[in-house]
Order: structure tokens, then sequence, then C-alpha cells
């Protein structure tokens, strides 16, 4: 019989309930931490917060017991037990928008994904300043919500390792599976969408070294894929001309090493020309305002900051770094000078 029954009764009746009659049995300090849960977990204002407390001091206690004897003891799952001792190691503010009720226990194990992070405490208040509570924007206020609030967050802080979530900031270059990005320990994994996953990168120079790589990796193979095509081409020309009336025509590797030198001399310095006037042109034909990005072979490679106002002072927009889908395009017919035959 519980104490205050046994006062209220002798209150009434002194005379039938002078002594309080009670059971005495011997229990372990662990069954008394048990019968003590027991007796908590039955009231109604309990709060989640309380509970993952008095499980956190029940495993202090007594560190042997497995949160699946725990959970078994009372009605509850080992995973359960476990997310109620990793949420009170969430800042001490967050816990108490738990227990005041403005977020869930659950979304507070969300924010747990934020908590190995530096600046850790910040970044999950920019989170949570992303729910719309009582205001006319934002995500709504429940598990998925606070997902695309933190995915928002962490896009704005971090370098991408999907091509899909790379955000505005940032132009993702190199292959992140074959750099084994995925799997690596400096990766976090946000939730843009219910059934989607977005991986970010925390080791911004690891990521930058990456990029650079990849970088120097592709201009070595455009370089080379240039010059074998030069070379191709010129030696392919025809110089019958400079040579004695009946000499046969030389093969291929007769042509000097100063010959194919001049050669390829040339061919940059002509395209470097068709380059220049389809430049020059475009910048004279292209409406007022109108940025040069939208023409621009380079497409999203470039960060876009090197545009600015003509000298001229007409209000055209222009690029120093410029370049055409095609030169060979940009070269009007009649501009175009003829390629001899034997070139061809």
């Amino acid at each position: 019989m519980r104490k205050r029954g046994f006062l209220a009764n002798q209150k009434k009746d002194p005379e039938n309930w002078e002594d309080m009659p009670v059971d005495v049995k011997e229990i372990s300090d662990q069954d008394m931490f048990h019968f003590s849960m027991e007796e908590n977990l039955t009231r109604t204002d309990i709060t989640p917060i309380e509970v993952a407390r008095c499980i956190e001091s029940f495993s202090g206690m007594f560190p042997d017991v497995l949160d699946e004897e725990i959970a078994t003891k009372h009605n509850m799952t080992p995973a359960n037990v476990s997310n109620m001792k990793r949420v009170l190691r969430l800042p001490e503010k967050i816990l108490e928008k738990i227990d005041n009720g403005v977020i869930t226990f659950t979304q507070g194990r969300e924010l747990l994904t934020l908590e190995k992070l530096e600046n850790a405490e910040n970044l999950m208040a920019s989170a949570l300043g992303g729910l719309r509570g009582n205001k006319a924007y934002g995500h709504a206020n429940t598990v998925e919500g606070l997902q695309k609030s933190i995915h928002e967050v962490i896009l704005g802080h971090y370098r991408p390792l999907d091509k899909k979530w790379e955000g505005y900031r940032w132009d993702l270059l190199f292959d992140t599976r074959e750099a084994g990005c995925l799997k690596c320990e400096k990766m976090i994994r946000t939730h843009p969408t219910k059934s989607e996953s977005a991986h970010y990168c925390l080791d911004e120079k690891c990521w930058d070294r990456h990029q650079e790589e990849h970088r120097e990796k592709a201009a070595a193979e455009a370089k080379a894929k240039m010059e074998a095509e030069i070379v191709k081409r010129a030696a392919n020309v025809n110089i019958s001309q400079e040579m004695p009336e009946g000499r046969v025509k030389p093969d291929v590797t007769d042509a000097s090493p100063e010959q194919v030198a001049d050669e390829l001399e040339t061919r940059a310095d002509e395209r470097d020309s068709h380059l220049e006037e389809a430049r020059e042109r475009a910048n004279l034909e292209r409406p007022v305002g109108e940025l040069p990005c939208d023409t621009c072979a380079k497409g999203n490679t470039c960060d876009r900051t090197f545009f600015h106002a003509a000298d001229d002072g007409g209000g055209r927009l222009v690029c120093d770094i410029w370049e055409c889908d095609h030169v060979s395009q940009a070269v009007r017919p009649e501009q175009r000078e003829a390629i001899p035959e034997e070139v061809i």
C-alpha cells in the first residue's frame, strides 16, 4: 500500500490504521532501480528526456547491463534504448526545446547528424531555424521537414560528393566513387528528400586536391589530343613546291622537326586569330545587358566572374576568356580563308 493512501486512511480512522502494513523484501540495487523506473514510466506527465536520463543513469550505475536487458525489462526495443541515450548528447538548449515540445524526440535524434561537425550547435540552430514554426515560410515542423533543413545547412557549408546535389557554389569534376569518398570517415550523409540521400565532404583540402588533379589530367589529355591532331595534319602538308622537279614526295618521316614545329606554331597562331575575331564579333552582336556566359563553350566549368563592361561605353558585357562553341562556327564563310586541298 502506498504511504499516501495509508496516511489518508489513518486520518479518517486512526484506531484501525495506527500501524502501516508493509511487505519487506530483500532486493538488490539493480532491482530497486528497475522498480523505480517502472513507477516513473507509468506517469502520464513524464517526458522522453526524463526517460532517457533515467536510462542513462541506470547504465552509468550498472555498466555491465546491456541495452537488450533494459529493453526487455521495460517493454522497449534495444534500438529505442540506444537512441534515448544518444539524444542526450545534444546541447542543453536543444534538449530544452524537446522538453518544451518545440520539437519532438525523433526530430532531436535527426540533429545528431551534425553533432561531430565544427560549430555543431550553431548548425543545429540554423537547421531548426529553417522550420516553419510560426513563420509563413520554411519547412514543415516534422521529421522530414527537419531532414530537408539539415540538408540545406550542409549544402551551404560543405563540398558536394554527388553531382545532383552540388548546388550553385561548387562544380564537382572528379569521380567520387573512384576516389573512395563515399566510404571515407570524413563524409556526411543528408536526406534532401524522403527517398534520396546526398553526400558531402568534411575535408576541404582533400576535396580541392581531387578537383585539381582532375583538372590537370583533363588538361593533359586535351593537350595531347590537340597536339596529335595538329601533327597529323601538319604531316600531310604537301611540300612538293619546295623540292626539285622530278623528286618523289617524301614520306612523313622525312619532315624535319623544325618544319613540324613551324607548322604547329602557324596553326596555333591561326587558331588564336580566329578565336579573337569570334570574340570581338560576339561582343558587338550581343544585345546590351546579355551575359557572355550564355554563348560560351566553357559552360558550367567557369565560375562566371570574368565578365565586365566593355571599354567602348556601349553597355555590353564582355569576357576575356569567352570561347565560342566552335571557332570555325564563329568565322563567317566570307571571312574564312580557303584551306588548300593539299592540307585537307
